[in-house]
């Protein structure tokens, strides 16, 4: 349940936020980054439809909001979300260097560990504020574990 994130998690807000993906890609002469970054914004708001309960908002927290629940079958929702991961990493990997492969499957390996932890071995943060923490941690080694796999990809071989 959203609880109330009426603007922040709105399909217009997702469609806002990745054009400015796309203007600062543009700007930076990086268009194609740019596109990949604006549409990674606007399809999560489009799985976060499939996975939460009715509660992700169109424009507002008082207008439409859609959801198809996948998250209610715990099973279920990990192996949707787990899919996801390996169709994006299989599109990708066809494309990576010999050492960014190495890099990008450790990663894959370590997020989909992360996944399956989070669902069935940590309980859920007692507080809004550690749930904060433990999520920001997660997104920084996620980041920097990308990060190593596009180091990989661009040093010289």
């Amino acid at each position: 349940d959203l609880r109330f994130m009426p603007y922040s998690h709105s399909l217009v807000a997702a469609v806002a936020y990745g054009s400015v993906a796309v203007f600062i890609g543009r700007a930076l002469g990086h268009v194609t980054v740019g596109l990949a970054v604006g549409a990674a914004i606007v399809s999560h708001w489009l799985c976060d439809v499939l996975v939460h309960v009715p509660d992700v908002p169109v424009w507002s927290g008082a207008g439409l909001k859609l959801g198809l629940g996948i998250w209610r079958w715990p099973l279920s929702g990990v192996v949707f979300e787990l899919g996801l991961l390996a169709l994006a990493y299989g599109t990708l990997r066809p494309r990576l260097t010999a050492n960014a492969r190495r890099a990008g499957d450790l990663t894959f390996g370590a997020l989909c560990a992360a996944q399956v932890l989070n669902d069935f071995v940590f309980p859920t943060p007692a507080s809004v504020a550690q749930l904060a923490v433990s999520a920001q941690a997660l997104y920084f080694v996620s980041a920097w574990l990308a990060s190593r796999v596009d180091r990989a990809a661009t040093a010289p071989h």
